[in-house]
């Protein structure tokens, strides 16, 4: 074989590579405040997250963990301290109930969105978090920056040579 088509193939393997890195959809979780963008990162496959806030009765908190998979938002599991108030004490159909000594946890359901919106409290009611493990900051109050306001939490496909990863725009 030739050095040119040596070199010509190795081009064109390189080349493939490069246009396939950026072709290949990458999930992207957003989160936004009313059209802006306040995140948005690339998400590995079971990207977990967690929103965290006191119940407005019980003065309790309540978590619930979300993981990305395919596409998609899954419920994980919504772990609470008492089962007053409005608080959950049904199993879920397709789930199972926990109890550990610290947490009633609820575990699967199969419930699943695309998006999602979260309403954030204030101070008095709510005190509500975002925990992303994969972040810095990884914790992040969000009734203190957003009070009373409603975000927007969603995954989407973007091909990975066109994802802009955004930290938190405060």
């Amino acid at each position: 074989m030739g050095i040119k088509i040596k070199v010509m193939l190795c081009f064109s393997m390189i080349l493939s590579v490069l246009l396939f890195l950026i072709f290949t959809p990458v999930w992207v979780l957003t989160v936004s405040d009313g059209g802006r963008e306040i995140l948005s990162r690339p998400s590995l496959l079971g990207y977990p997250f967690i929103t965290r806030y006191i119940h407005s009765v019980e003065k309790t908190p309540v978590e619930d963990e979300y993981r990305v998979v395919g596409g998609r938002i899954w419920g994980w599991e919504e772990r609470v301290v008492s089962q007053n108030a409005g608080l959950p004490i049904v199993v879920p159909r397709n789930g199972r109930l926990i109890v550990d000594g610290e947490w009633f946890r609820f575990r699967g359901g199969r419930n699943s969105w695309d998006r999602f919106y979260y309403r954030v409290g204030d101070e008095r009611l709510g005190r509500n978090t975002l925990i992303l493990p994969l972040e810095i900051p990884a914790i992040l109050e969000l009734f203190s920056l957003f009070p009373s306001r409603r975000l927007e939490i969603s995954v989407r496909a973007e091909p990975l040579g066109g994802v802009h990863s955004r930290r938190w725009e405060l």
